[in-house]
């Protein structure tokens, strides 16, 4: 089974968009959604901020949170 970086990026590659088009959106800079994707939870300011980005870039891709 994938795991959720990998769901992200294909529910995003999915939808055509760029990083660019998400973080206009959402409000998430690219750096943090190319770390959520990549799996790299180090690179993201802490355990709080990367449940809240998990959840607000799941929702907007139509995932379930």
């Amino acid at each position: 089974m994938a795991g959720e970086g990998a769901i992200l990026q294909q529910a995003r590659e999915e939808k055509g968009w760029s990083y660019k088009d998400v973080e206009s959106v959402i409000k998430i800079r690219i750096r943090y959604l190319e770390a959520l994707e990549n799996e790299e939870y180090d690179v993201l300011p802490g355990a709080t901020y990367t449940k809240g980005f998990l959840r607000s870039y799941a929702k907007y891709l139509g995932l379930d949170p």
